[in-house]
């Protein structure tokens, strides 16, 4: 047996490569399932809108509550306003849009996560195949750094106008009855993808110039 097919057959008996392989397919389970759950909540949530649905959103209200109060374990810190961040309850009458930019959300960063299990999986059966620079691997780890940035950057994006169509949510609780305005931030998205999506888009190039010089390498005796 040559060289290159000894650490092909080692590649093959890697424990780690399998382990991967398997938790990619099952990601891709996993997404697929969740993407329709998604999907059907999104639907059911269309239908009874205006009988009243679950929902979660953000907001900004002072607690009216002294800070410092006494007790017995933790408290806030005298001379600062705590708030509320995130407010739970059966809601009445949101848009559609708000609804659908909501859970389409949530159904891209399924199915970012989904496309990454895909590129893992192709990745992972080039190694375990003994060709771990194989044109293959560079061109799946290529889609992975566009699915990273695109599908991630556009799920905050779809958040944020979620946010932004919400309208005021009017509620009354103990002591206090009012407007709870949904915390409509600006339209932005995170800085991570674009860095994940770069050092991939480095390995990537790494791989390339391995299969170059593989390439180059192959007629030498």
């Amino acid at each position: 047996m040559s060289i290159p097919d000894e650490r092909a057959a080692a590649l093959r008996q890697k424990s780690s490569v399998s382990f991967v392989f398997v938790v990619s397919l099952g990601m891709i389970v996993v997404a697929a399932v969740r993407a329709w759950f998604i999907v059907a909540g999104m639907l059911d949530q269309l239908a009874h809108r205006t009988t009243g649905i679950d929902w979660t959103w953000t907001l900004e209200m002072p607690v009216a509550r002294p800070s410092g109060a006494v007790s017995d374990g933790a408290r806030v810190v005298a001379g600062t306003t705590p708030a509320v961040t995130e407010m739970v309850g059966r809601v009445q009458d949101l848009p559609a849009s708000t609804i659908v930019l909501h859970d389409l959300s949530d159904l891209v960063t399924v199915l970012t996560a989904g496309g990454i299990a895909v590129c893992l999986l192709l990745v992972t059966r080039s190694i375990g195949d003994g060709r771990p620079f194989a044109r293959t691997c560079s061109r799946a780890l290529t889609t992975l750094a566009v699915i990273v940035f695109a599908g991630f950057e556009a799920a905050a994006v779809l958040q944020t106008a979620s946010e932004m169509t919400q309208p005021s949510i009017a509620g009354a609780l103990p002591e206090f009855l009012g407007t709870y305005t949904g915390h409509g931030g600006e339209l932005g998205a995170p800085f991570w993808p674009l860095v994940a999506a770069a050092g991939l888009s480095a390995l990537a190039a790494v791989f390339r110039t391995a299969a170059g010089y593989r390439d180059d390498s192959s007629g030498l005796v």
